[in-house]
């Protein structure tokens, strides 16, 4: 799975992070986060375009997370966005 940690307000959309969550199958629990995710540059590019496609097409300002699969064909899926509302988010930008 992926987040894709964006920035926007009325002016522009900004991928601010690619971040890569490697979960447990089992258990459904994240036990590794890379930041950056350690992608293609293929994936990373198309991450980043589906994921400013949809917080592209809202109105607001903010600095939102996108939540996405990777399926084993290469295709990048859309699970959901969220808005980050703490400071926590804004620590994985000084790593």
């Amino acid at each position: 799975m992926f987040d894709v940690i964006m920035f926007i307000n009325s002016y522009c959309c900004i991928c601010l992070h690619l971040i890569e969550d490697i979960e447990s199958c089992r258990e459904n629990i994240c036990h590794i986060v890379k930041a950056p995710a350690h992608v293609p540059w293929k994936i990373r590019k198309l991450a980043i375009d589906v994921a400013h496609k949809a917080v592209s097409s809202l109105e607001g300002a903010g600095v939102l997370a996108v939540e996405l699969f990777l399926t084993k064909d290469g295709q990048v899926v859309l699970v959901i966005q969220s808005v980050r509302f703490s400071l926590q988010c804004i620590s994985l930008f000084s790593v």
